[in-house]
């Protein structure tokens, strides 16, 4: 019985996955899509890095009428990343006071977005954020969003 739900859960899987590429997602998105990449480094007055960020900002092509729509959409998700609630400041601020401690690791703060499907119908997309201020590991968010390419 146990072999037989484990056969079951992995055709799930399989197929769960394979549902997952779709048009116009993977080599081809250049066409679509390019990406602004930054990586930053705050220092401390020791100049040692006591945080480290980075972000890939995706940026639609303009051959659609809702191309600037989802961009405006998609930087601000890119700043309310950056500058909101447990954002580069507020992380900025943690590792200054936190530095000296005998524990203290470089903190980091990152967003990796990928591509799920692009055509001319949507363009969608999987984010995975991730944050360490120290401890025995970091903390990850992975979520999606999809916008309609005709009204953003």
């Amino acid at each position: 019985m146990k072999r037989m739900v484990a056969i079951l859960l992995a055709a799930v899987q399989l197929l769960t996955l394979s549902a997952c590429t779709m048009t116009g997602s993977g080599a081809g998105d250049s066409a679509w899509i390019t990406y602004e990449e930054v990586f930053n480094r705050v220092k401390n007055e020791e100049n040692k890095d006591i945080l480290v960020y980075s972000y890939q900002q995706p940026i639609l092509s303009q051959g659609f009428s809702g191309a600037n729509l989802i961009n405006t959409k998609l930087s601000n998700a890119t700043t309310a990343f950056l500058y909101g609630s447990g954002g580069v400041e507020e992380m900025t601020e943690l590792a200054k006071m936190d530095w000296r401690e005998s524990w203290f690791t470089c903190y980091s703060l990152t967003r990796e977005v990928s591509v799920a499907r692009v055509d001319e119908t949507v363009a969608s997309f999987r984010y995975s954020d991730y944050a360490f201020t120290g401890g025995v590991h970091g903390y990850t968010a992975e979520y999606g969003v999809t916008y309609d390419m005709v009204s953003g």
